[in-house]
């Protein structure tokens, strides 16, 4: 414990100081709902809902994120994979006038990312809820601007915030770090992202660590944008296919407030059957 509180007060210092060292930094706070779906093979399904409160630290080279969830779950007893991945955050286009706070070139209000949960419910019927995982999210800008996009290193820790005990979480540390390339076109913007996970186990689970990857087409507008994309990782339980879903999304700005939409459906049985968030920058 004492161990998991050190990591936790180290990166709450250090990394909000990298996000700040290349500029000056804007901050912001950012809500989103969510609900998700996973059928669990002869046992039913598990429906994850919540909210996140998200305090977000831009500058024009990079972001840092501190997430804080709130987790409802409802299923049977097992260890359910929400989301291939962890670190992957959507591009925000910068406001036409080019006012307002600093805008990543990266990542946007929607993050598609969703912890894995073990769920502890002996009854499919049985509800819990609580504090889930906390996240640090950080990605840095890596050389500068070119005809052929730019490159930024992303990384994060998951902090055992959850109570495992009722599901919200498996009470372990989990890391990621990856590299992200990013273009904007006159009709299309690209994304790709590669990433490495390592997931904590659990007392009498082992969970696999692995790659993770995704790519994005985004069609920008006026004051909004809709995407498209894909992601997959390697299943957290062995023996189990690789997690892969497909994305829709879109976003729109308004003059204090912008609002994302994004729609995810699994298209492999360890991936979450369908899923569906609502978030809000302020």
């Amino acid at each position: 414990m004492k161990v998991r509180k050190a990591a936790a007060l180290l990166g709450l210092v250090l990394l909000p100081t990298m996000a700040r060292a290349e500029g000056k930094a804007e901050s912001h706070l950012e809500t989103r709902f969510f609900h998700l779906r996973s059928s669990v093979e002869g046992a039913g399904t598990v429906d994850l809902s919540g909210m996140e409160i998200r305090w977000a630290l831009l500058d024009p080279r990079g972001s840092f994120r501190l997430v804080l969830p709130a987790l409802s779950v409802t299923g049977p007893a097992s260890v359910v994979s929400l989301g291939p991945t962890f670190a992957n955050l959507r591009k925000a286009p910068e406001e036409p006038d080019g006012s307002g706070p600093p805008t990543e070139t990266g990542p946007s209000a929607e993050d598609l990312s969703e912890p894995v949960v073990l769920t502890a419910a002996k009854e499919a019927d049985v509800r819990q809820y609580g504090l889930g995982d906390a996240r640090l999210q950080l990605r840095r800008q890596v050389g500068r601007d070119a005809g052929w996009g730019r490159f930024f290193l992303d990384g994060g820790v998951k902090l055992p915030t959850a109570d495992e005990k009722n599901g919200l979480g498996t009470g372990e540390t989990d890391l990621w770090t990856g590299v992200a390339w990013t273009y904007e076109g006159w009709v299309v913007n690209l994304e790709a992202f590669v990433e490495w996970v390592r997931l904590g186990d659990p007392w009498g689970i082992t969970l696999q660590d692995g790659p993770g990857a995704g790519f994005f087409l985004e069609f920008p507008g006026g004051r909004g944008d809709f995407g498209v994309g894909m992601e997959a990782a390697r299943a957290a339980l062995e023996g189990d296919p690789a997690r892969i879903q497909a994305v829709v999304d879109g976003h729109r700005r308004g003059k204090s407030v912008e609002w994302g939409i994004a729609v995810t459906a699994g298209l492999t049985e360890s991936a979450p059957d369908l899923g569906i968030s609502f978030a809000l920058r302020f």
